[in-house]
């Protein structure tokens, strides 16, 4: 099925699988800033797909477009293609080498394909190239990254052995998924397990007791502090050299107390979560199993998914660390919802245990399919995720957490860049107590 783009002239231009083109007028410079400009429109709403067949198509018109090349990076590098995403980063720096975000996404391709020295360059050529006005959460970012990459060396992270793998039994505590992991080889502690999570989560407790080397962070120390764990134990599966967040403060809102965590995605591992039996895989490689719903998946710091809200796409975080299913702003203002659907205010917090603002429960909620799933006037928590837009580029649309999730055996499986949703228990609306919250009265 091609994707139609309608430029400003009225031109039609057909961009097949084939990436093939055909084009009815000269005006290629109108056409190729249209190309670019609704690439990044699909980008920032996480919908990759089209944004690299978009991306593409603006390069068969100009082999030399530094933007073309940069977000057809930047969508491969989604899709985990990292050979292809180095090559065309390493384009669109020589093409702009002024272009702070370029070396950025240059520096994410080579730190996960392995090149340390390679990715602390092009993070210290992002730190001098980007304007004085850049998002402060995207530098800060930046100068944290840059420091644990100076701690690593020249050593690949997150390395593991081939061919691993491991099953773990896990508890449900306050609806989330607790388990033991050890941090270099010390005694285990209660860990969460959090697709959400972009590196693991270690509490300063932790951090002193297993005697992790502490990164700080570049300039005045502004960012969120990183260190670099020896090794991380879990499930019988050794996975060495983890960047790590040094959560500073104790979250007393989580059930294990200081608030360590881990994703299996952020490792590099794939995973079978089977909230039936209470247990977890992990692996480089899964066997293939049928499921009722298999999902394209895409990881850019985190593992989405696209679903639907009536006729519009949606992207969605696997997210199972956490309690309640949530969309953004923006994807509420587009669904179709109930005229009496109350609002209801909620008490979020964050990773850091900062409580969310002007959050709340919309019940009836909307309707959302995901392939086959079909969840009508879903009860939904309102929220948005400012850093995810000014770190990766694009905008959270929602989040599936564990009220959906637990429904299902759900495999993540990096190798074959899909999610698979079994259905063990009946679909039925949300439970009202994990959507409203302990101590609240029910809708």
């Amino acid at each position: 099925m091609p994707l139609l783009h309608r430029a400003r002239f009225g031109v039609v231009l057909s961009v097949t699988v084939g990436w093939t083109l055909a084009v009815s007028a000269p005006e290629t410079a109108p056409l190729l800033s249209d190309l670019i400009e609704d690439g990044e429109r699909h980008f920032r709403a996480a919908l990759f797909e089209p944004a690299e067949r978009l991306f593409r198509g603006a390069l068969a018109y100009d082999a030399q477009s530094a933007p073309g090349h940069l977000g057809l990076a930047r969508t491969l590098l989604a899709r985990g293609e990292l050979a292809q995403a180095q090559g065309e980063a390493e384009v669109a720096v020589h093409l702009s080498p002024s272009a702070a975000l370029a070396h950025l996404t240059l520096a994410s391709v080579r730190e996960r394909a392995g090149d340390i020295t390679g990715a602390a360059a092009a993070l210290d050529q992002y730190l001098g190239a980007a304007p004085a006005d850049d998002h402060p959460v995207r530098r800060r970012r930046a100068e944290s990254q840059r420091a644990l990459l100076g701690l690593a060396g020249a050593v690949p992270l997150r390395t593991f052995d081939r061919h691993t793998r491991g099953t773990i039994s896990f508890d449900v505590v306050e609806d989330k998924v607790v388990l033991k992991a050890s941090v270099n080889g010390r005694i285990p502690i209660d860990v969460v397990l959090d697709t959400g999570a972009e590196h693991l989560v270690l509490s300063e407790r932790t951090v002193e007791h297993a005697g992790v080397r502490r990164a700080g962070a570049r300039g005045a120390g502004r960012g969120p502090e990183m260190a670099l764990a020896e090794s991380f134990d879990v499930a019988g599966v050794t996975v060495r050299r983890v960047p790590a967040i040094v959560r500073r403060e104790p979250l007393r809102v989580v059930p294990n107390r200081t608030g360590d965590a881990f994703s299996p995605i952020a490792l590099g591992l794939s995973m079978i979560i089977d909230y039936e039996r209470r247990e977890l895989t992990l692996a480089d490689r899964l066997p293939f199993e049928p499921a009722d719903v298999e999902l394209p998946l895409h990881v850019l710091g985190l593992p989405l998914v696209v679903g639907a809200s009536g006729d519009e796409s949606v992207s969605f975080v696997v997210d199972t660390g956490s309690e309640v299913t949530s969309v953004s702003t923006g994807t509420l203002e587009r669904a179709i919802r109930a005229p009496q659907a109350r609002r209801i205010p909620m008490r979020l917090f964050d990773v850091w245990g900062a409580p969310q603002p002007d959050a709340f429960l919309l019940t009836p909620g909307i309707d959302l399919s995901f392939g086959a799933i079909r969840l009508k006037e879903y009860p939904v928590v309102v929220r948005s995720w400012p850093d995810v837009q000014a770190v990766h580029g694009f905008e959270m649309g929602g989040i599936l957490g564990h009220n959906f999730l637990r429904r299902y055996r759900v495999t993540i499986d990096l190798a074959r860049r899909v999610v698979r949703l079994k259905r063990q228990l009946p679909d039925r609306p949300t439970d009202t107590a994990i959507l409203v919250g302990r101590g609240l009265p029910p809708p």
